[in-house]
């Protein structure tokens, strides 16, 4: 979904697109949907947008067998992880063993802030 993947979203386009049948779920060669890779230009608005499109917030990729939040975990986006929390978002889904859970990605990142508002709040 290019439409919505830069600093000017082309909303417009992009309601076209899903209104044509366009799935907000599709997935690129590596398992990546929309979701996923807007979570690195932090984007929270495109974040509300495609869910309230119906896109699976917990859609796990197979390049690193990781959730949007395993994302943003990954790259230490502590405002995208409370805006997919808040959607939400399971803070402990991987598509893998314990490795690719969000809250490791934080910590092996080094992202203090971050994994420490995931141990936090915790449910």
């Amino acid at each position: 979904m290019h439409a919505l993947r830069y600093s000017q979203a082309n909303w417009e386009l992009a309601d076209l697109v899903i209104e044509q049948g366009y799935s907000i779920n599709s997935v690129n060669g590596l398992g990546m949907t929309a979701l996923h890779m807007v979570i690195l230009q932090d984007r929270a608005d495109v974040v509300d947008y495609l869910s309230d499109h119906g896109a699976a917030i917990d859609k796990i990729d197979t390049e690193f067998c990781s959730t949007p939040l395993g994302w943003a975990a990954r790259w230490g986006k502590l405002e995208m992880t409370k805006k997919l929390l808040d959607r939400g978002a399971d803070r402990d889904l991987s598509g893998a063993d314990s490795w690719a859970r969000p809250i490791l990605w934080a910590e092996n990142g080094n992202h203090k802030k971050l994994s420490d508002y995931l141990n936090k709040n915790r449910l």
